[in-house]
């Protein structure tokens, strides 16, 4: 889970107690953390899952900028990882689309490039779903922040990660 965030820390981004935060997650996928101090298990989710359930704009930024993120280029698999990132894809807005058509561009350039990159073009729909969920391009797409990636060296490397069994199911 790339951008991850708890309950806690959810609802100090949002502005509201953590029974409304609760609330509106509810029925979405979590991870249990290892119990910290005296304090009890705490819930991590997905940003990706939590982004499509906020009311207000300003909260969007607020969660990711409270976000944990692991650094890892793996986004997940299997249907829920692609449910996920399709309900994010249906709540972006028109600029954000716009950098993720340059994200997926880009990708699509450093991995054509890239030696035996065009063995995964067979799964560039799935490749380029998954790519809004790695942490450095959600927050390009959905924030405009610049991506500090070479996309040559991550183009590749995402596409071997990622590249999953939903592949295999759609062919």
């Amino acid at each position: 889970m790339p951008l991850s965030i708890t309950l806690r820390r959810a609802a100090e981004a949002m502005g509201v107690h953590p029974p409304t935060v609760a609330r509106r997650l509810t029925g979405l996928p979590f991870t249990k953390l290892p119990p910290r101090g005296r304090g009890g298990r705490e819930h991590a989710f997905a940003v990706a899952d939590v982004i499509p359930r906020l009311y207000r704009a300003e909260q969007i930024g607020a969660m990711i900028r409270a976000a944990t993120d692991d650094h890892s280029i793996y986004v997940g698999s299997g249907p829920e990882v692609m449910d996920s990132a399709l309900r994010l894809d249906g709540c972006l807005s028109e600029s954000a689309r716009g950098r993720y058509a340059k994200a997926r561009s880009q990708f699509l350039a450093g991995l054509s490039a890239s030696r035996g990159g065009a063995g995964y073009l067979p799964m560039i729909e799935t490749l380029n779903r998954k790519l809004l969920l790695h942490s450095e391009v959600m927050r390009w797409v959905i924030l405009g922040l610049p991506p500090l990636i070479d996309w040559t060296a991550f183009a590749p490397a995402f596409a071997l990660v990622n590249a999953g069994s939903e592949d295999a199911v759609a062919a």
